[in-house]
């Protein structure tokens, strides 16, 4: 048998050695950026900015699961952040202003944002007692749907209210905007569509070229009105 099988030739050793420098580098750089968003977590915790430190100590675990620093600080400021936004809305909802639902869909949105993020964590348990780490964001898709459909009405009647008020063309105008804010909240809402192209059409300023003689000798021009 010749002693050729036996040896490793060099090129090979050169590879194996630039790809576990190539691993080494990636493990390295993940793990520097897995304490930077941990840190940055922190420092938002500390600023009272407890839903950026939520977002920012979810992806720090999704980059690694067994750090016990970042499972204790998620446990401790998920709580913050939900109860935040909850607390805002239960003071919206209670309020009679017109803008409500606007500010409704709001907090409704940044709620399913965090529940989207938990969702992508991976199953967390403490590295030394292995016991699991569960957080649980409510589901308010539905409350969601039923704020956009609430807020697209309420921009709808106002858009009939202005429609109807003159045929001035800024309040035509307005009556556009609110039904466009319809639109917005809900993409095929009632008749909201033709409303607006029918008041938006209405609320172009248009000028009446009407011709007058030039006395001056050089034919007619044309004025706008």
């Amino acid at each position: 048998m010749k002693l050729s099988k036996f040896l490793i030739c060099p090129k090979s050793l050169q590879r194996s050695a630039f790809l576990a420098l190539v691993l080494l580098a990636v493990l390295a750089s993940a793990c520097s950026q897995n304490s930077m968003l941990y840190h940055e977590a922190k420092r938002e915790r500390k600023a009272g900015r407890y839903e950026r430190a939520y977002f920012l100590v979810v992806e720090s675990l999704i980059m690694k699961p067994s750090n016990a620093k970042a499972q204790e600080l998620l446990r401790e400021i998920y709580p913050m952040a939900l109860g935040h936004r909850e607390d805002n809305l239960r003071r919206i909802l209670a309020s009679n202003d017109g803008d409500r639902f606007d500010r409704a869909v709001a907090e409704y949105t940044a709620l399913e944002k965090m529940n989207i993020a938990a969702k992508k964590l991976p199953q967390l348990r403490h590295p030394k007692t292995h016991i699991p780490l569960r957080i649980t964001i409510p589901d308010y898709s539905q409350e969601l749907n039923q704020a956009k459909l609430d807020a697209a009405e309420y921009h709808y009647q106002k858009g009939i209210q202005f429609s109807l008020i003159a045929n001035d063309p800024q309040m035509q105008r307005d009556a556009a905007r609110e039904f466009k804010l319809a639109l917005e909240f809900v993409g095929d809402y009632k008749d909201a569509e033709m409303y607006y192209e029918q008041s938006r059409q209405r609320g172009v300023r248009r000028l009446a070229i009407l011709p007058f003689e030039n006395h001056h000798g050089q034919g007619k021009r044309y004025a706008g009105i």
